[in-house]
């Protein structure tokens, strides 16, 4: 008799043992492996009759995997079921009949941006990061940020009596932002340090600016900004609004 633990490792192995054209290609089958290793397992062995014989009744596979790989799931269900199946075999009555696939709760890192949300226009682009980051979907989560730190750039010099083009890109916003923060460091024995870090940032801004423009859904990009990736230049953003509002709003 299979118990959960046991099933979940010879499952695996029996994955990685598939030939032929029942996978698209080996990366795929490489991340389904890795994938299961880190889901829930869970043979649901029920009354239902299975209808797949006389006097047999269904056991369930309920595989649990993490948010960002259940299209990948979904997509091999049948190969997993059919394989799942020739493993469980006939189990005292029970057959294995269905897989049932479901997200893996998961508590991921909310950056906090509600510090910036000056305008409605910035408050419902922070909402929606918000709900991609608590998915663990920087990568999407990554387009919405750069629209609310766009659109806060353009608060923060209007706010200050700056006149703006909206339509000027974070480089340039950021630039004109610079002179008002170089004014207000504190003491002032340390303003040289700290204006070669604000003006060395001008570096990250750009990086913001061309990786939103080349590899995020904002555009129909082949290649996208990774996870790590985008929660890096996520939280750099949060650390350089964080110091903006305490001077500038």
């Amino acid at each position: 008799m299979f118990n959960d633990d046991k099933f979940k490792m010879m499952l695996g192995k029996m994955i990685e043992r598939e030939r032929g054209s029942n996978f698209h290609n080996t990366d795929e089958k490489k991340l389904l492996i890795s994938t299961l290793n880190v889901s829930k397992v869970y043979l649901d062995k029920t009354d239902d009759f299975a209808y797949m014989g006389w006097n047999t009744l269904a056991t369930y596979l309920r595989l649990t995997v993490p948010f960002d790989k259940m299209d990948l799931f979904e997509d091999y269900e049948d190969t997993i079921t059919e394989i799942a199946r020739n493993l469980y075999g006939k189990q005292g009555d029970n057959v294995l009949k269905s897989t049932h696939i479901s997200p893996l709760p998961d508590d991921y890192e909310i950056i906090d941006f509600n510090q910036i949300s000056i305008s409605d226009e910035i408050t419902q682009a922070i909402d929606d990061a918000e709900i991609f980051m608590s998915n663990g979907k920087y990568d999407s989560a990554f387009d919405r940020v750069h629209t609310a730190f766009h659109g806060y750039l353009n608060e923060i010099l209007r706010i200050n009596g700056i006149e703006v083009n909206k339509k000027d890109n974070l480089t340039k916003l950021y630039g004109q932002i610079q002179p008002l923060i170089e004014e207000k460091i504190d003491p002032i024995e340390l303003s040289e340090i700290i204006k070669s870090t604000i003006r060395g940032a001008n570096g990250m801004i750009s990086s913001l600016n061309q990786a939103r423009n080349n590899y995020s859904l904002a555009h129909p990009n082949k290649s996208l900004i990774g996870k790590n990736e985008a929660k890096l230049i996520i939280s750099i953003v949060s650390g350089i609004t964080n110091y903006i509002d305490e001077y500038l709003n």
